[in-house]
């Protein structure tokens, strides 16, 4: 079975004032909260607000991708009317999930290579704000991704810990940006995820590593909803049959 997008979906912590919080809860249906990580810059104390606003799980499609770049050419005037800002406290992350539910092109050191290397290439600025960022290391061995006792989230790809919690893969890599700026990443994510599997399934890639899906469960992902507690247990029924070839 070849690797596909089953859905997406997004992670976007910034200053918010109270009339976009409520816009991105009413018109778009995103959970909006409040998050203690973020900083509220010193000038926007009266104004913004430290705020992580969460999508639903969204159907991977043309019209969903087409609707996800409309909503960060709004989030881009409310920019410029001062109704959104960032900071280096804040960032920006993408959840998928997909068919077959653990891929194994992407649960490789290969995959993780290729991805750093997409990002340090198209976005530099980027990827050195957040290399240095201790909440998504730019660090992952094929022994970390082995491991069935690996749960550090805080890497660019979090793997196991997504997927236990939510049947995802996320993507950490990125910052809270200029909204115009933050679409161009989402899509260079896509472009990045398809390409790989485009070269992984046609045969084009000298793979190292791979991993047979024994996945047991069912395909639900609910990342909007916090986690009571931050400790992740063994008991996840996730088996991976390292292959090397």
């Amino acid at each position: 079975m070849k690797t596909k997008i089953k859905k997406f979906g997004i992670e976007l912590e910034g200053e918010y004032s109270n009339e976009l919080a409520d816009k991105m809860r009413t018109k778009y249906a995103w959970s909006v909260k409040g998050d203690g990580s973020i900083h509220t810059c010193d000038h926007h104390q009266d104004i913004l607000h430290s705020i992580e606003a969460v999508s639903q799980p969204i159907e991977y499609s043309t019209a969903n991708v087409n609707a996800i770049k409309k909503l960060f050419d709004f989030l881009q005037v409310q920019y410029n009317n001062g109704d959104f800002h960032f900071n280096e406290s804040c960032g920006l992350h993408f959840h998928f999930s997909f068919t077959p539910q653990r891929p194994p092109e992407l649960w490789s050191e290969q995959f993780a290579e290729y991805f750093a290397s997409h990002i340090a290439t198209r976005f530099p600025k980027a990827y050195k704000l957040r290399k240095e960022n201790r909440f998504c290391k730019f660090e992952l061995s094929q022994k970390d991704i082995a491991s069935p006792r690996f749960y550090d989230r805080y890497r660019f790809i979090n793997l196991r810990p997504a997927f236990q919690r939510h049947k995802t893969l996320e993507i950490r890599a990125f910052p809270s940006d200029e909204p115009k700026l933050m679409k161009r990443y989402f899509l260079s994510t896509l472009t990045a995820i398809e390409d790989f599997l485009v070269k992984a399934n046609s045969g084009l890639l000298d793979k190292k590593y791979a991993f047979k899906d024994q996945t047991i469960g069912t395909d639900t992902i609910n990342f909007q909803e916090q986690a009571k507690a931050e400790t992740i247990t063994d008991d996840d029924n996730i088996v991976l049959d390292v292959v090397i070839d």
